[in-house]
């Protein structure tokens, strides 16, 4: 029989499983024990009341909360096995936007850019969306600009490029962070509270990428009290057990 190595091994679907999972606050869980399994192309919404937990699920999710107990895979191998092939594939927005004040929308992005792609390259706007393995390609400093800048158009920032973000309103504030999806190749999108501060047009345009995303294979998992009707979307009620917490 002929041997395979490992890396022409086929590539597993990109699946984010949770296996009775659960954030702990001073050694005492926030919210009862939750099981998930998110497919390509799936969304899930996280509910619950305030204090629920769902910022501090996310914020696990996403690296960022170490205290929780129970399972995650990714790509049917366990998370914290190999964390840095979860991580590379994923793009968190939080309720803090991760903006340089001082500095404009347009140099906000280009940083995330280089950050999201280690300098190596930006999916065209023709590129393939298979997310079956990740693929990026080489662009000039140029291209990564105008990259950039459409970006920030499609989210209505085209006059604001280069004003610096500290004299932006909440709205927009939220628009320059939420242009990261548009340069970013990760399957999976965890979103914090992605209509926080936005408009009728603004929430229209999150739920128009969120539905784009999916359509593509994409994946997001988000928490929101908004109700959602204009794309397919499951819902995750967490059950609080303590009050605190967000």
């Amino acid at each position: 029989m002929k041997e395979v190595s490992a890396s022409h091994l086929p590539v597993p679907p990109p699946v984010l499983e949770a296996q009775s999972f659960v954030c702990l606050r001073d050694d005492v869980p926030l919210f009862r024990p939750v099981d998930f399994v998110l497919s390509a192309g799936g969304v899930l919404q996280i509910s619950g009341e305030n204090g629920a937990g769902k910022t501090t699920l996310l914020r696990a999710l996403a690296g960022l909360y170490s205290l929780f107990e129970g399972d995650i895979f990714w790509r049917s191998q366990l998370v914290r096995e190999d964390v840095s092939l979860f991580h590379q594939e994923k793009l968190f927005l939080g309720h803090d936007l991760a903006l340089k004040l001082t500095a404009t929308p347009l140099e906000n992005l280009e940083w995330w850019w280089a950050v999201a792609h280690g300098f190596t390259g930006l999916p065209s706007e023709n590129s393939s969306c298979d997310f079956s393995v990740q693929k990026t390609q080489v662009h000039s400093r140029q291209e990564i600009q105008i990259n950039c800048q459409k970006a920030l158009a499609a989210v209505g920032l085209s006059l604001y490029e280069d004003v610096p973000c500290v004299s932006l309103s909440a709205g927009q504030k939220r628009r320059a962070s939420l242009a990261r999806l548009l340069i970013s190749s990760a399957v999976l999108w965890v979103l914090d509270e992605p209509f926080t501060n936005l408009d009728r047009a603004g929430v229209d345009w999150v739920e128009a990428a969120i539905q784009s995303h999916q359509t593509k294979g994409g994946m997001v998992i988000f928490s929101s009290h908004q109700v959602i009707h204009s794309f397919s979307v499951n819902t995750l009620l967490l059950e609080s057990i303590r009050s605190g917490g967000r």
